[in-house]
């Protein structure tokens, strides 16, 4: 006959607790593991909606100078992007410069971000 472990042969009920711990252990490492994985998810998707804004943000900040190129009396426009649509308005702060706040609102979460920045025009 073949040797056996002494938990094993003793009937003294190691086996279940040990066990238990065991299987305990690697529940708790894979619930943590799954709750990992899920903030990853959601911080990728926070930072792909950061792109999104920082691209809209970009355009409309270029399209609006190319705007005040033709039409210096402007004060308000609105961009509609693939991504959401941008609310640009102007005041001017000399012949030259303008202050311009930027209200970016993102698509499908109708998120809205407002950027303050001074345009300079020729």
């Amino acid at each position: 006959m073949k040797k056996q472990l002494f938990f094993i042969r003793n009937n003294k009920g190691f086996v279940f607790p040990y066990l238990l711990f065991i299987v305990t252990l690697l529940l708790i490492g894979i619930q943590k593991q799954i709750v990992f994985y899920e903030n990853e998810i959601e911080m990728t998707e926070l930072m792909v909606d950061q792109v999104k804004i920082e691209t809209m943000y970009q355009m409309a900040k270029t399209e609006t100078k190319n705007e005040l190129a033709a039409n210096p009396h402007i004060r308000s426009i609105i961009f509609h992007y693939p991504y959401g649509e941008a609310e640009v308005t102007l005041q001017p702060e000399s012949e030259t410069a303008y202050k311009a706040r930027f209200v970016i609102t993102t698509f499908p979460n109708n998120n809205s971000y407002t950027f303050i920045s001074q345009i300079l025009h020729k």
